[in-house]
């Protein structure tokens, strides 16, 4: 989805801010990746640069750009971190439930062809329960996970909120440190996104008051929207500054809306890059989950 895409930045961001650790002094057959040797709070400045797609299976790309604080907090329920802000129900040593949030920027109709004379697509808002398995820790170097995040959309111009329906995105996530420190990483991730009428509806409908010769009628439908796999590394730049870059490889072929007159690209590449400085770090350690 469109909405996957733009995310992109958002979730590198969120990856490369939340996952901050001090040098570890620890011997590299102790040093584990782990919530107890990082800070509570922790707030500092991200900026990134990237280059996507205007929306899923658009074929025509941008750059986008964004600096923004972030606000870091690694406590028992309430959680901002690396897999993004949420509020933890449930957890075992080999499962959690929990309660997500996830956002992604807006598109223009006006800079994109195929939607020229479109609605706007607005900024994007989602909420909903993920149940997540530990499916290895590969001896203390890293975590394999399944996600199986169900969350409800809404959009917004920030001066409206409407809701957009329904979307399901089962992920396998990997994460693995680099070397023997605990400040150094790299993260992939496979996602199948799927999505109800009313989201399909959102991207890819074409209504009979915009449709033309080249954009006919077209009443979009559920079902599997695509897939898309991300990966990226994090590597420290000094003690309170870290670089980090990633990238995306989406494949549509399949999607329930090929037919669509705004499916144009079965393909298509994100690539993004950044840095991450941290002012602040509280000296009460973060709360130990693993």
């Amino acid at each position: 989805m469109r909405k996957q895409h733009s995310k992109f930045l958002i979730l590198v961001l969120l990856c490369a801010a939340a996952s901050a650790e001090e040098p570890s002094s620890t011997p590299p057959a102790a040093a584990v990746i782990s919530p107890s040797d990082r800070a509570l709070w922790e707030a500092g400045l991200a900026g990134a640069g990237s280059y996507l797609p205007d929306y899923p299976a658009a074929d025509h790309s941008r750059a986008k750009w964004i600096v923004a604080p972030y606000l870091v907090y690694r406590g028992k329920i309430m959680r901002a971190d690396r897999d993004g802000a949420r509020a933890s129900f449930l957890r075992t040593r080999f499962y959690e439930i929990d309660l997500g949030i996830a956002a992604s920027f807006a598109t223009r109709s006006k800079d994109n062809p195929a939607r020229e004379g479109m609605p706007d697509l607005d900024y994007l808002l989602e909420l909903g329960p993920r149940l997540s398995f530990t499916l290895c820790n590969f001896g203390g170097r890293g975590k394999l996970r399944l996600f199986i995040p169900l969350r409800a959309v809404f959009s917004t111009d920030l001066g409206y909120f409407r809701h957009r329906g329904y979307t399901l995105t089962p992920a396998i996530n990997g994460r693995w440190r680099l070397g023997s420190r605990t400040d150094r990483f790299a993260i992939a991730q496979l996602t199948t996104n799927f999505g109800d009428r009313q989201i399909c509806a959102y991207f890819y409908d074409v209504a009979p008051a915009f449709a033309r010769p080249d954009r006919p009628f077209y009443d979009a439908r559920a079902g599997y929207i695509g897939s898309d796999l991300f990966t990226g590394v994090l590597l420290p730049v000094g003690r309170r500054t870290r670089f980090f870059t990633g990238v995306q490889t989406l494949l549509h072929s399949g999607s329930s809306n090929e037919a669509s007159p705004l499916f144009k690209q079965r393909l298509n590449y994100s690539v993004a890059a950044g840095l991450v400085w941290t002012f602040y770090r509280s000296p009460k350690p973060a709360v130990v989950i693993d």
